[in-house]
């Protein structure tokens, strides 16, 4: 069953908002700058796959998928050729891992810090899954009572950072490392200008952050999503570095990339053209497909987000597998669009990469290709990322989904960047508190059992190892949820303000106080 929404002037004629000063006036019914006027019609047709202008106006539930009405694939042309490319990656990886495996791992030092017997009695079994268990049992604490104390959290986050950025700054000119501390200094000083004449801000970022978060908790599939996300870049990462030292070792180096020596002292090693074009090729390749796994988590995220924006208050209400059907739209209609927007962050990277290879003593090329590498990452995946939010929102093709992003950033892209950068201090905050916490709980029943289970002392470092590691990786697991369900639920709002005005009307009075622009939607047309 499909369902068009619709937004009725009538029914804002008599609403009144209160604004930042508490004066009360009606909302406009001009159809330019209303929140809610214009009715979302679906009455045209997509034609291989060039949306309409109105199309971003159109929205509708298709059994278990929040999608437009009529779905098209989209540059599908860029999903084929990053097929082409993530098989000859997988048959060239496997092919490198299978003959020079062994001798990546003989390089490989045994680790001394871990006992073996840690891992093969039942006792020592059983401290590692009450350690996992209270770390996980902490750091999920710690989140629900962020989602319910969002503001005081980002307040005490940016506090607590900014005090940080302040000693970092003191001693940065004490070592006499002058630009590190002019470094430091500013971000102290854009700080400090937030807490006091910006405060609005913070609250602004606290009620995004505690919706975000309330969206989480009651649809877990957003978590479930990052965490498959997050699996799945971070196996191909790693496969990725031990596909480079599988191929270093092929072309006669070490498998950190140092050059290798015979018996009298002789350089064996070459830098040869098959050498550079291999190791380019794998490395564009496994960028490229970590870029495009990240971006199908965050569309999927986003989808539910986007899900729950437009049709949780509807008659129908939400649709059932809000996830499975997110996901299938990510990998079908909006994966081509995912593949041409990783290629050009991808292509950016690769050129960084090259000028590494180039002096790989990080000289001064090195130096400016490493520079290059992480603003152009920064940079273009942080445009990226409101790209794909809107991809995950409308479905359109990336082009369309770009010129309407440059759009929105150009009307509400630095309230948008204030807002992330607010978030990410607060997350920050929370990140380093769930690991200190669940450290303390960890160190506490270690000493309490310590007596009853007979832990030797060799354990006790690798089990709290193991709680910093369980933390820091739910954190993450979160954090990547919370980043695409901010970015897609502010799109969203500014979009179509009128929608989540009459399904949350306090959590919407509460924004319009701090923010008063998001009376007047944004025009992407």
């Amino acid at each position: 069953m499909v369902i068009a929404f619709h937004t009725m002037n009538a029914s804002l004629e008599d609403n009144t908002m209160s604004d930042p000063l508490g004066a009360k006036e009606p909302i406009s019914s001009d159809p330019n700058n209303d929140i809610g006027a214009q009715a979302y019609e679906a009455d045209f047709d997509f034609q291989d796959g060039n949306l309409g202008d109105d199309e971003v106006d159109s929205f509708a539930i298709d059994e278990d998928r929040f999608t437009t009405e009529t779905p098209v694939w989209n540059d599908t042309k860029f999903a084929i050729f990053f097929l082409i490319v993530f098989v000859l990656f997988i048959v060239k990886s496997f092919s490198l891992i299978v003959k020079h495996m062994k001798t990546l791992a003989d390089e490989i030092p045994p680790s001394q810090t871990v006992p073996n017997s840690l891992f093969f009695s039942l006792k020592s079994i059983f401290l590692i899954l009450v350690t996992i268990a209270l770390s996980t049992a902490v750091t999920m604490k710690l989140f629900f009572l962020a989602g319910k104390k969002s503001i005081r959290l980002v307040e005490t986050g940016i506090k607590f950072i900014t005090g940080f950025f302040m000693l970092a700054t003191v001693a940065a000119f004490f070592i006499r490392q002058y630009i590190q501390g002019f470094l430091f200094g500013i971000v102290t000083a854009i700080l400090f200008t937030i807490i006091i004449k910006f405060k609005q801000l913070i609250t602004l970022a606290g009620n995004i952050l505690s919706i975000v978060i309330s969206v989480l908790m009651k649809y877990p599939a957003t978590a479930f999503a990052a965490g498959g996300g997050y699996i799945s870049t971070s196996f191909f990462t790693g496969l990725l570095s031990i596909v480079n030292g599988c191929t270093y070792i092929a072309y006669g180096f070490h498998g950190d990339g140092t050059p290798r020596f015979d018996d009298q002292g002789n350089k064996i090693s070459q830098v040869s053209t098959g050498f550079v074009l291999t190791l380019l090729f794998l490395n564009f390749a496994g960028l490229y497909i970590v870029d495009v796994a990240r971006n199908v988590m965050h569309v999927t995220i986003g989808g539910i987000y986007g899900t729950w924006y437009y049709t949780e208050q509807t008659f129908n209400g939400m649709p059932k597998n809000e996830g499975t059907g997110s996901f299938k739209r990510a990998m079908t209609y909006n994966f081509g669009s995912l593949c041409f927007g990783s290629l050009c962050v991808v292509i950016f990277q690769c050129i960084a990469v090259t000028v590494l290879l180039i002096d790989r003593n990080q000289g001064y090329v090195g130096q400016i290709g490493d520079l290059i590498l992480r603003l152009t990452s920064t940079g273009v995946g942080y445009f990226n990322l409101y790209v794909f939010s809107f991809v995950a929102l409308y479905g359109s093709s990336m082009m369309r989904s770009v010129k309407a992003t440059y759009k929105f950033f150009k009307d509400r892209g630095l309230q948008a960047f204030c807002n992330d950068f607010i978030i990410s201090l607060a997350l920050g905050f929370y990140c380093l508190i769930a690991a200190f916490i669940s450290g303390i709980f960890i160190a506490i029943f270690l000493y309490i059992f310590k007596a009853i289970v007979g832990i030797r002392e060799e354990f006790f470092a690798p089990l709290l190892t193991s709680s910093l590691v369980v933390s820091f990786n739910i954190t993450t697991v979160l954090i990547l949820t919370i980043v695409s369900g901010s970015s897609v639920f502010f799109y969203a709002l500014n979009k179509d303000p009128s929608v989540y005005q009459e399904s949350h009307q306090f959590e919407f009075q509460e924004i319009s106080r701090c923010f008063p622009r998001v009376l007047q939607r944004v025009n992407l047309q």
